[in-house]
């Protein structure tokens, strides 16, 4: 397929086969183990494959029987659309909650949205008030994963070769001028780089999202990449949040929580009318004891869209005799104002919390944690 860039740069690239052929083995020892042999297992373990039709389901359990059926109780599964994938979701409803005055005292309700993902740990991705007194909260969660109706489909990843035509550059402007805009803001130098297009070295670019590892000088152009659009990051700002000097508060209620970075969480009751502040300490940053917290879980948060912090040593917790810890799970909101932050707290076990911390200030950090789910450091 041709491509021809808003500069007139024109380009070749080279889509993925469809197929690929491949030779038959002709190994050694033969082609492999007996088919009938390794489908065995199937039936030995009881195990049942479905299909659902428009109508029909058909059910095929391996070495036992095949049956076709209509469950009368089937309905439309719904969908909601998260990150821009459609996926399925089991909704819970949870009603007889505080009365709502609002609404003449009619009970609150929260409707519970289960989603599944392989690679989540039961969290509550978002907390929302869909209507007065009518809330919404969706879950990641791998347990429904076992059913194929909620499982998760992964995306086909697909390699793109571009190859410039002759009077084009190798790579197009507004890549070279992203690049070069990129490599500035990382290094705080100003280069500038007096050969011509055509006078640089002839390179191959791939913009395959496959590329491993992708680096600042691998990443595509604006126009290839699908990110949030979030306001061009405040410097100030976003030191003064690391350094832990502006601190994030919210929350709805009775508790606030606050949330000053690199320091200490914090869950307090402001009385308007004596004037008098109740703190909590949900925990303090310790680096070492977050790594060794990191260490030991099993996949990476940040793959879902957000990270997650560990604070430890709180206030001392009556019922179980030791210290709250919280874990802040930091995640990237969309918003035209920097400032704009959501809160929330839920508790898991006996005072020992989760924090979701939702702020455009989080978005461009996100691309920079390291391995522990840390943000750089500040120069």
């Amino acid at each position: 397929v041709f491509i021809t860039t808003k500069n007139n740069e024109k380009y070749q690239c080279i889509l993925p086969a469809e197929q690929i052929k491949q030779k038959p083995y002709q190994g050694e020892y033969g082609p492999g183990p007996d088919p009938a042999d390794l489908l065995s297992t199937l039936a030995d373990s009881a195990k049942c494959s479905y299909r659902l039709e428009a109508y029909w389901t058909y059910e095929l359990c391996h070495g036992k029987h095949v049956r076709q059926f209509h469950d009368e109780r089937s309905q439309k599964i719904p969908t909601r659309k998260v990150e821009g994938r459609d996926m399925r979701y089991y909704e819970v409803v949870m009603g007889n909650g505080t009365p709502c005055d609002l609404k003449g005292h009619t009970p609150r309700e929260v409707h519970i949205l289960y989603l599944c993902h392989p690679q989540s740990h039961n969290e509550i991705m978002s907390v929302k008030e869909i209507s007065t007194c009518v809330y919404e909260i969706e879950v990641l969660t791998p347990v429904l994963c076992s059913n194929e109706l909620y499982k998760f489909q992964e995306d086909p990843v697909h390699r793109i070769n571009c190859h410039s035509l002759p009077g084009s550059p190798d790579e197009p402007l507004s890549y070279t001028e992203l690049v070069e805009e990129q490599r500035i803001e990382q290094s705080g130098q100003k280069e500038v780089n007096t050969d011509p297009p055509e006078d640089r070295p002839k390179a191959h670019k791939d913009f395959s999202p496959a590329s491993q590892p992708p680096t600042q000088h691998d990443m595509p152009p604006a126009e290839f990449q699908t990110k949030i659009r979030t306001p061009k990051p405040d410097e100030q700002l976003t030191r003064d949040f690391l350094r832990g000097d502006y601190c994030l508060q919210g929350g709805t209620g009775w508790w606030k929580y606050e949330l000053c970075y690199g320091k200490r969480v914090i869950q307090f009751h402001v009385d308007q009318d004596h004037g008098g502040r109740t703190d909590i300490l949900l925990g303090t940053w310790d680096k070492q004891k977050h790594v060794e917290w990191v260490a030991k879980r099993s996949s990476k948060s940040i793959k879902l869209g957000y990270t997650v912090h560990l604070y430890t040593g709180g206030d001392m917790c009556d019922l179980t005799g030791r210290p709250r810890q919280v874990q802040v799970r930091l995640k990237c909101k969309e918003s035209s104002h920097l400032q704009e932050v959501s809160l929330y707290l839920m508790e898991p076990n006996v005072c020992e919390y989760i924090l979701g911390v939702e702020s455009p200030i989080i978005c461009p950090l996100l691309d920079k944690v390291d391995e522990h789910g840390l943000f750089p450091p500040i120069d």
